[in-house]
């Protein structure tokens, strides 16, 4: 009777513990499929929100692209996400009808004088153009147009709906007099060269230059940051891969002077390009906060630069005030 029950708490045990095992691969396999379609579900925002014609249709090419007509008519979900993702494309991009009624915009003979301003988000369409596709450059370029109109409507308290495009927009500024003739017709030809440019018709380098060009001015006088959303961008721009946006977006900050930047700036000090941490330094000094002496202590006395050693030294005297230092 004994051994009896001395097998059946074995086997008890020995079932208990399957179950057991069974019930942890079976959390194992949900928490894995759960974090793989957080993932996923990541994967697809980012793609929605990016400022890359490239990146989006890389994105539709890998996971919008496979599906059946069946599953759009009958599934609620596929339907649903195709159609946010096409919706968000057309957005981008504008529509044929959208295109101006002449061939190619009306040429401008003469700039006065370029943008002094530092604008990191423009470093960046300046860096796609030179490493990329022009149309890419260029619908980021409209992107960025559309969205500083936009901005610059809500400051005004004028409605724009969700989907009107960047001429539309800068159609309405016009007519309520935020915007002068002279900067209206640089952001035009800007906007009408990356139409050109996204929907296939062929920009030549001088004309995609000429409208960047017009762009940074005009954006420009319109003024550049503005907002909790511009202080964002350019804290990503500070972690760009490219070391002159970097640079860029680390003198936008000094040039924005707002104390929020400080702690970004002062992880630019580290970074492994000596022009980034010059800038980073330079900014600090202009910001003023005293929460960067510690750090550029350090750095004055330890970084392998000379340049980024005189320049600690001088961002150090005019936030202690000791000029003579």
């Amino acid at each position: 009777m004994e051994t009896v029950n001395i097998f059946s708490s074995v086997a008890a045990a020995l079932a208990a513990n399957a179950i057991y095992e069974i019930v942890r691969r079976l959390s194992n396999w949900y928490s894995t499929r759960t974090k793989l379609n957080a993932a996923r579900e990541d994967e697809f925002h980012r793609a929605l929100t990016s400022e890359s014609l490239s990146t989006l249709g890389g994105y539709l090419d890998r996971a919008v692209g496979p599906f059946l007509l069946e599953e759009y008519a009958e599934k609620q979900d596929v339907r649903m996400r195709v159609d946010t993702f096409v919706s968000r494309l057309m957005d981008y991009i504008g529509t044929k009808e959208e295109m101006p009624s002449q061939p190619e915009p009306k040429p401008i003979e003469s700039v006065q004088a370029e943008s002094e301003s530092v604008d990191p988000e423009i470093a960046l369409v300046e860096q796609k153009l030179l490493s990329g596709p022009p149309w890419d450059a260029l619908a980021s370029l409209r992107r960025l147009i559309e969205i500083r109109l936009r901005d610059l409507a809500k400051q005004s308290q004028i409605d724009i709906p969700l989907r009107t495009s960047a001429g539309r927009i800068l159609e309405s500024l016009q007519r309520a007099e935020l915007i002068s003739p002279e900067t209206a017709k640089y952001l035009q030809y800007a906007i009408q060269v990356a139409n050109r440019g996204i929907h296939g018709i062929e920009v030549g380098a001088d004309e995609a230059n000429q409208a960047l060009k017009l762009a940074k001015l005009a954006l420009g006088e319109l003024g550049i940051f503005e907002g909790e959303n511009r202080l964002s961008s350019v804290f990503a721009a500070l972690r760009h891969q490219d070391s002159q946006i970097r640079v860029a977006a680390a003198q936008a900050l000094g040039q924005i002077g707002d104390p929020r930047s400080v702690d970004q700036l002062l992880t630019a000090t580290r970074d492994e390009n000596s022009a980034v941490r010059l800038a980073a330094i330079r900014s600090l000094g202009r910001v003023g906060d005293p929460q960067a002496i510690v750090r550029l202590k350090e750095l004055l006395s330890a970084d392998a630069d000379e340049d980024v050693r005189q320049t600690a030294a001088k961002a150090l005297s005019i936030i202690t005030g000791d000029q003579d230092r």
